[in-house]
């Protein structure tokens, strides 16, 4: 009898080795939209305003914009910018440089941590010279003047030192 349950014992971790369990279940569901509603509708006169000019990447985080300075000292300031992202991005298409950082601004922006969050921004993209438009959710966005104020932020940064961009193909 002995025997036969070390027999079956075996013959079971034998199987479990060939046929492990699956995963514990992951907590995540998918959220379904990448964009708002209001977020959406800026998206679309976002796309008219650059008119086929530049690439609109929504949602990056901002390390994807901005990089940290390899030898700082302190880490604090990598882990400030892999923790938040941006609304929109505007790239140049031919490279995908990036050439500003368009923020859509609704009622939460209006709350004392949002408003921090929002200064450390503003500052860490100025500080990178990476040019930032803001605007205010609205019911309706005209293309023109949003193209005014985006094209007016780009040339105001233009003389500053930009990244080393990758040549196409490297």
């Amino acid at each position: 009898m002995n025997v036969l349950r070390a027999a079956w014992v075996r013959f079971q971790r034998w199987l479990s080795d060939l046929f492990p369990p699956p995963p514990p279940a992951y907590p995540y569901h998918p959220r379904g939209f990448l964009l708002t509603e209001s977020e959406l509708r800026f998206y679309r006169t976002l796309r008219e305003a650059v008119a086929g000019r530049y690439v609109v990447c929504p949602k990056p985080r901002l390390a994807d914009v901005i990089d940290f300075i390899p030898d700082h000292p302190e880490t604090r300031w990598l882990w400030r910018i892999t923790s938040k992202h941006v609304d929109f991005v505007l790239c140049r298409p031919q490279n995908m440089a990036i050439l500003a950082v368009v923020e859509l601004d609704d009622s939460s922006h209006r709350r004392p941590r949002r408003i921090d969050r929002d200064r450390f921004v503003d500052k860490a993209l100025a500080t990178a010279g990476v040019p930032l438009v803001r605007v205010d959710v609205a019911a309706e966005y005209s293309a023109s003047e949003l193209a005014e104020r985006i094209n007016a932020a780009i040339t105001f940064f233009s003389g500053a030192p930009k990244a080393k961009t990758m040549a196409p193909g490297s």
